[in-house]
């Protein structure tokens, strides 16, 4: 293990995001009142984290009589901050593309991603400022002296070996107040805990088969009819659409921009409500499929980290800080059941569906097991956060706020079971076709 430091006619909108507070701005005519309608928080998996939505220490359920009011122990699960692309170059050309489309557009000319490949996926200020009140707000529930009083045998802190983990974890502990954190990275080259989808060749295989749904709604009226708003703001000359590719490309343009300067009267000027709604639409039905419930193997392969968790719960430490990547929280999530029920997302768009990126996996996502230790022959008991919001939908856990460790345990027993008598090549293996 090592260790590391850490124009047409125009009409007045206003776009809300729910990280950052925009002032009311002049976008091109077709765009609508987002601030009334759509914000845009609906940016998929590059949603900034809203820490006005989480449940605050002072709002959460108290724990029951018979067991300690803190937390004595955490098992954290979160995603790394806000970061920039990790491809500058393949938005800076989109602007040139779309003009050799015929965009008569001026800022298409002069747009430039503000980042260049050597900062491709580095954390930037912001992700840092999430994860810093992520950890003030965690030592609030968690009381006074749980986090101060840090000792690296007692509770660990790892990430993966991508610096933007490194640098979430070290931004958690200066809002938690603890000083000088140890943050161990698996040093193999290989980590099964959280980095499992990188040794998985069954998972690698499968990747056409979790496309297909994508593909297919990218032929629907509904899809096509968004890339001809997008072509309309854009100005194109009649009868020019843009592709499929390029108008995700402007979603994450558009996401980027709000992210780093605030800015609305550029990229997210071209997508209207219904547009806006499709994209953050077609990043949830890709990630369905590639990291969430619609394939069996996106749970089967967070065995490694689901019996991690459990030892975790079981041990007498403090527990334990995982920092790691959306690809490893939304597989932990359908592991535990929170999308139990619900339907396999496809060529229609579900209002009602509960697997929604840009509430579930913002950037900063986080998943919190709080135990509490209960008086006693009473078992202990753990209460689930997601995103800092008590949830009832773990399986197992009969729609309880607190759950016996039992319980949860006995829910995921086959995944125990996986990683206690096979290795993770051989439970991708099982799934090979």
């Amino acid at each position: 293990l090592s260790s590391v430091p850490f124009t047409s006619v125009r009409q007045t909108m206003v776009f809300s995001l729910t990280f950052l507070a925009l002032a009311s701005l002049s976008l091109p005519s077709g765009a609508v009142d987002v601030g009334r309608a759509a914000d845009l928080s609906k940016l998929g998996t590059k949603t900034p984290y809203d820490d006005r939505k989480t449940t605050k220490a002072s709002t959460s359920t108290p724990s029951p009589r018979h067991c300690e009011d803190l937390p004595s122990s955490i098992q954290l699960l979160a995603r790394h901050g806000a970061r920039h692309t990790g491809k500058p170059s393949d938005l800076t050309e989109l602007g040139a593309e779309l003009i050799e489309l015929g965009s008569p557009l001026p800022f298409l000319r002069t747009y430039s991603y503000p980042g260049t490949e050597e900062v491709a996926n580095n954390l930037i200020e912001m992700g840092k400022e999430e994860h810093k009140g992520i950890g003030a707000r965690l030592g609030a529930l968690f009381g006074e002296g749980f986090f101060e009083d840090y000792n690296p045998n007692f509770l660990m802190i790892n990430s993966t070996t991508l610096s933007r983990t490194g640098q979430s974890a070290t931004s958690f502990c200066s809002g938690a107040g603890i000083d000088a954190p140890f943050v161990r990275m698996d040093s193999t080259g290989r980590d099964d805990i959280l980095r499992f989808y990188d040794h998985c060749e069954a998972w690698d295989d499968n990747a056409d088969s979790a496309a297909a749904p994508y593909k297919s709604y990218a032929k629907t009226r509904d899809f096509k009819s968004a890339l001809e708003e997008f072509s309309a703001l854009a100005e194109l000359p009649p009868g020019v659409i843009i592709s499929a590719e390029q108008f995700n490309r402007a979603f994450e343009a558009c996401a980027y921009d709000l992210i780093l300067s605030s800015q609305t009267e550029e990229w997210c000027s071209l997508f209207s409500e219904g547009s806006l709604d499709v994209a953050n639409y077609v990043t949830d039905l890709k990630k369905f499929y590639s990291y969430g419930p619609g394939f069996s193997i996106n749970r089967d392969f967070t065995a490694f980290l689901v019996k991690s968790i459990i030892e975790g719960l079981e041990s007498d430490t403090k527990g334990t800080l995982r920092f790691a990547h959306a690809e490893t929280v939304i597989p932990f999530l359908s592991a535990i059941g929170i999308f139990d029920g619900q339907e396999p997302l496809g060529d229609v768009r579900r209002p009602d569906r509960s697997f929604k990126m840009n509430e579930i996996a913002p950037f900063s996502a986080n998943v919190v097991l709080a135990k509490y230790t209960c008086k006693g022959d009473s078992e202990d008991l753990v209460k689930f956060l997601v995103n800092e919001a008590e949830i009832t939908t773990v399986r197992g856990c009969n729609g309880n706020v607190y759950c016996p460790v039992s319980s949860f345990k006995s829910a995921v027993s086959d995944l125990l079971e996986r990683a206690q008598t096979n290795s993770l090549d051989e439970i991708c293996t099982a799934h090979e076709n």
